[in-house]
């Protein structure tokens, strides 16, 4: 009975954050006390855990109120443009449920990757991020610890021999991908936005182009992630070198794509390429995120 108190608590606390918050993204006007994070973010798990040791009842009712909160938020954003940035401010909080609830099924993710290849499970990189600012991105070790030394160094083609045995099937799905949203746990990524690159490759923009771009936090997934799902087929297939045709074919499109993004970011385009950064992994030749936003630059190769 003790737990289930707490969990009313909790959940009550958890219920008032949230919709203290939703008030302050339709107002548009006020700003939240930082506690409101806090509470929002850590009180839910309270709950939850009451839930399933409880069973259902006063705490499962609780709870859907405390958890349906967020997406009155999400509902908000359409009615106030100016939310949007209050959105994108809590990042953190749905990385840090996203954590919680990917933790048990990307173990066996961790196990394969001790269990195989060099036998390390994270892999860190510098990267570009907001303003200019270097950053370490955090991955799922796919290759190699010295691949940026060998071969096509930060470019990486169709059946690359420095791909590690987990490492392709890690790459086609994206899983590969997931420990970013510890980055964005960190504050230097967010799950939406411009692809952050290495200084190499981002160093293929015009300056103008490079401050245009990293005006936004860099993300997780992006509208030129979708775009170039077929990257690695691309610089597999061309009569080039990969180094130079990513630089002279691949680069300016990229760039254009994500100054298209930066001009017209907005909740709505946000949620739409994380529904269709899932939907090109099943369906890698679709052509939906051209039928949807059809002012994006005109893809020619």
């Amino acid at each position: 009975m003790i737990p289930e108190y707490f969990a009313l608590i909790g959940t009550f606390i958890a219920s008032l954050g949230g919709f203290y918050y939703l008030y302050c993204t339709i107002k548009g006007t006020v700003r939240p006390h930082k506690m409101t994070y806090f509470f929002w973010g850590l009180f839910p798990f309270i709950a939850f855990a009451a839930q399933w040791s409880q069973g259902v009842g006063l705490i499962a009712w609780a709870t859907f109120i405390a958890g349906f909160t967020p997406f009155l938020i999400l509902i908000a954003s359409f009615f106030n443009p100016n939310a949007y940035w209050k959105i994108k401010r809590t990042d953190y909080l749905f990385a840090l449920i996203a954590i919680v609830i990917l933790s048990i099924p990307l173990l066996p993710i961790i196990i394969g990757l001790l269990i195989t290849g060099e036998h390390y499970v994270f892999y860190y990189q510098q990267r570009i991020g907001q303003h200019l600012k270097n950053f370490d991105i955090i991955k799922f070790a796919t290759m190699l610890k010295n691949s940026p030394s060998i071969g096509t160094g930060t470019i990486t083609t169709r059946n690359d021999p420095r791909v590690l045995p987990m490492g392709k099937f890690l790459r086609i799905t994206k899983l590969n991908e997931l420990p970013q949203i510890l980055n964005v746990l960190i504050g230097n990524m967010s799950f939406v936005g411009p692809r952050p690159l290495v200084a190499k490759q981002f160093g293929y923009y015009p300056p103008e182009m490079q401050h245009q771009i990293m005006k936004s936090k860099p993300g997780i997934t992006g509208i030129g992630s979708i775009v170039f799902r077929d990257e690695e087929e691309l610089l597999s297939n061309t009569t080039l070198s990969p180094q130079k045709y990513y630089e002279t074919i691949i680069s300016p499109y990229k760039g254009a794509l994500e100054i298209w993004y930066n001009k017209n970011k907005n909740f709505k385009i946000d949620f739409l390429i994380l529904i269709f950064t899932i939907w090109v992994i099943f369906f890698p030749k679709s052509k939906i995120i051209f039928k949807t936003f059809k002012s994006l630059p005109i893809r020619n190769f």
